[in-house]
Formats: C-alpha cells, structure tokens, sequence
C-alpha cells in the first residue's frame, strides 16, 4: 500500500483534527476490490475514535476514475477522504465507492480533473 494513513485536508477552522485513513486489508472481488479501511479521528462514526467500513470498488470506476493510472488502494483512499470533506452524516459500515455520485453527483467530474 502506497500510504499507511493519510490525512485529509479540508476545512477545519477550530473543528477536530482530520481523520487518518488507513487501508488496513485488500482484497480481489469478483468484480474488483473489496477494503477494510479504517478511519481513525476526525470522522467516521466515532469523530474522536475510530471507525472501520468494508468498501468495495470495481474495475470500472477505477478505470474510470483514473484510467489505471493510480493504485485502486489510493484511490480508495482519497474516495473516503473526499467523502469525509463532504458528509456530515457517519459513514455506513459497509459501501461501494460507486455509492459517492450519489450522495455527491459531481464527485465524478471532481476525481477525474484531480487524477
């Protein structure tokens, strides 16, 4: 894994310290990969503790998102941060990555230009 935890970066004028995302454990999918990630801090279910999720990510959005050019554990990971920047509900124990362009219809276009 290319970053044990990182850190994202979003407003946090006097808020709680970011979260730290760590891929804990990747697995191949039938369809691409599944992810224990673990959240620890700043977010996630618990905002001061930690929280783990199962996230799933296929090889379509992954090519889609990157064109192959990012590791799907890295992009998994900026997935989670991207959501954290953006949700102010919990995370749900378990999603797949796809889930996002719901809860946020430009997510596509804004991973993609940051790819």
């Amino acid at each position: 894994m290319t970053n044990p935890h990182v850190e994202y970066k979003g407003s946090h004028g006097g808020g709680p310290p970011p979260a730290r995302i760590r891929v804990d454990a990747e697995r191949e999918a039938p369809h691409g990969w599944e992810f224990d990630i673990s959240v620890l801090g700043g977010g996630g279910q618990g905002s001061a503790g930690e929280s783990h999720h199962t996230v799933t990510l296929s090889y379509r959005d992954h090519d889609m998102w990157t064109g192959g050019r990012v590791s799907p554990s890295h992009l998994i990971e900026q997935v989670i941060a991207y959501v954290l920047r953006k949700r102010s509900e919990p995370l749900p124990a378990k999603f797949d990555a796809a889930r996002v362009r719901f809860w946020f219809p430009e997510f596509d276009k804004e991973v993609r230009s940051a790819g």
